[in-house]
């Protein structure tokens, strides 16, 4: 008696399939190791390594974020009557009702220091650079000029 039924011809084919498929896969899964160029390191760190680095960021993370608060708290106690209106325009700086270009000669009042003569070298959309007169340059902020740090007035 012949047991070859066409059903069992399948179930036989789908088992002879299936060991065929798990020798394709075997091989698939035991790649080589990728080789690394370079001085590279492996760090194996436990869990209490980890937990403590974390401690560290969430640290570091809180004291930043509680700065940028009082940063907040700071420039929205400085009300906008306190700004002066200093912002660049077709290559020249518009402060205080007047316009200064490159080469005007201004005197500089810095908060707690003398006023220095200079001559502006350079102007663009942040800041404006100056040179005084022994040759050194300077940089100014315009947002040092609208918050007061600092004033500039031509030279009369």
């Amino acid at each position: 008696m012949n047991n070859r039924t066409p059903a069992n011809i399948d179930i036989d084919q789908w088992i002879e399939n299936l060991g065929k498929r798990k020798k394709r896969t075997a091989g698939i899964a035991q790649r080589k190791p990728v080789r690394v160029k370079g001085p590279y390191v492996v760090h194996m760190l436990t869990d209490d390594d980890i937990l403590e680095d974390l401690g560290f960021v969430k640290q570091v993370l809180h004291v930043n974020k509680s700065e940028r608060r009082r940063n907040r708290e700071h420039l929205n106690s400085v009300s906008s009557n306190d700004l002066k209106l200093a912002k660049f325009e077709d290559g020249k700086l518009f402060y205080e009702g007047q316009w200064f270009a490159i080469g005007s000669t201004v005197w500089i009042d810095k908060n707690g220091s003398s006023p220095l003569n200079a001559t502006i070298s350079a102007i663009n959309t942040g800041e404006v650079w100056v040179r005084r007169r022994d040759g050194s340059k300077t940089k100014l902020y315009i947002s040092q000029l609208q918050r007061g740090k600092c004033t500039i007035r031509h030279e009369r």
